[in-house]
């Protein structure tokens, strides 16, 4: 087993193309108050402390631990997958908040920001 820290490039890298949540996991239940409104702030407070301090500052955002399992890869060069054993909330949430970013900076035309999101 490895414990060591990762950052969300090395998680949602290109490695993985597919996370699978298995039928037994509970079903998405984060909501706004509770879990939504804390990680926006968490998120907010790092961003405006880069801002102020002109990207000198590389705070990392603690966001708790992901255990997954590498699935081995199907000849043929399938899919890569990793089966997601805990954390599925979470690493729902973040698909979902990187997904609007990209969103947001392509509706302001910010294409190396958006570049950087999806890439």
């Amino acid at each position: 087993m490895d414990a060591e820290p990762r950052t969300l490039r090395e998680i949602f890298g290109q490695n993985v193309t597919r996370f699978i949540i298995p039928l037994f996991q509970r079903p998405y239940v984060w909501i706004e108050k509770e879990n939504w409104q804390p990680f926006w702030e968490d998120i907010s407070n790092l961003a405006e402390m880069h801002l102020r301090n002109q990207g000198q500052t590389k705070r990392p955002l603690f966001i708790g631990a992901f255990v997954l399992n590498p699935l081995r890869p199907r000849t043929g060069g399938g899919l890569t997958s990793t089966l997601v054993i805990d954390g599925q909330q979470r690493i729902t949430t973040i698909q979902v908040f990187f997904a609007a970013l990209r969103d947001i900076c392509k509706l302001h035309k910010l294409d190396k920001i958006c570049q950087q999101i999806c890439t």
